[in-house]
C-alpha cells in the first residue's frame, strides 16, 4: 500500500513536470506578456496567435496574472468538456486546458466572459486562485490580464466566493437591469468586501474552478473590464 501511494505520487509528480514542459514550450511561441519585451508590437502579436492557431485552432487568446502561475493560452471548444482531459495540443492529459465557456463568443467579448481551468495541486493552471482566499494576497494580485483574438484587457477583480451550483453562472442577458442585479448580487457574495462597482454597462470576466477541499464546489473569481489596450 506505501509503495502503490509513493509510486503515484512519483507518478504524478512527474507528469506536472511534463505538463509545465509543455507549456512553457507554447510560451515561447506567444506570450504577449513578456516582461524581457518592453512593448509588444500589433503585427507579431497577431502572427504569434496565427502559430498558436496553428497548433490548435480552437486557440482565442491567452490569460495572465502577475506572479501567479496563471500564464496560459485559452481555448473555446465544441462543448465544455472535452479541455477538461485534454491539453493545448488536443493530448489527453488531466491537466487539461484554459477553456472559455461554450455559449460565449469566440469572436467578441460577450458581457459576461467565462473561463475555466483545473484548480491543480501544483498551483498550475487555475489552482493559483485558491490563495485568493487571502486578502492580503488579493491586494497584490487584484488585476488580470486577458489578451482576446490579439487585443489586451485589463480587469480588476470584485467578488471572490464558493458555489454549489454553477449552472447559475450566466452569459446572456435579457436587459441592463437583469445584468446588474445578477452581478450585485455576485458582488455580495464575495467571501470579503471588495470596493469595486459594478455599472450596468461594464463587461465582465469570470474565473471558475473547483474548490481543493470540497469537490462539490466551484471557486468563482469575478472581474470588470477596465481597459482594452
Amino acid at each position: 500500500m506505501i509503495v502503490y501511494s509513493a509510486y503515484s505520487l512519483i507518478s504524478q509528480i512527474d507528469h506536472y513536470h511534463k505538463s509545465a514542459k509543455k507549456y512553457e514550450a507554447i510560451q515561447k511561441i506567444y506570450d504577449p506578456f513578456n516582461k524581457k519585451e518592453k512593448k509588444t508590437s500589433s503585427k507579431k502579436t497577431e502572427d504569434s496567435l496565427k502559430a498558436l492557431k496553428r497548433i490548435n485552432k480552437d486557440c482565442i487568446g491567452w490569460i495572465r496574472i502577475d506572479d501567479t502561475k496563471i500564464n496560459y493560452p485559452v481555448v473555446k471548444g465544441d462543448d465544455n468538456h472535452f479541455y477538461l482531459r485534454h491539453n493545448f495540443r488536443k493530448e489527453p492529459d488531466f491537466v487539461g486546458t484554459i477553456f472559455m465557456d461554450n455559449e460565449n463568443s469566440a469572436n467578441k467579448l460577450n458581457q459576461h466572459t467565462i473561463l475555466y481551468g483545473h484548480n491543480m495541486k501544483d498551483k498550475s493552471m487555475f489552482g493559483s486562485l485558491k490563495d485568493y482566499q487571502g486578502q492580503r494576497y488579493y491586494q497584490k494580485h487584484k488585476f488580470i490580464r486577458f489578451n482576446f483574438q490579439g487585443r489586451t484587457y485589463k480587469w480588476e477583480i470584485f467578488s471572490i466566493y464558493f458555489a454549489n451550483n454553477t449552472k447559475l453562472l450566466k452569459t446572456e442577458f435579457s436587459n441592463e437591469q437583469e445584468f446588474i442585479t445578477y452581478m450585485n448580487k455576485e458582488k455580495h457574495n464575495s467571501i470579503f468586501s471588495i470596493p469595486v462597482s459594478v455599472e450596468q454597462n461594464d463587461r465582465v470576466l469570470t474565473l471558475s474552478t473547483c474548490a481543493a477541499k470540497d469537490k462539490g464546489k466551484r471557486m468563482i473569481v469575478h472581474a470588470k473590464l477596465l481597459t482594452g489596450e
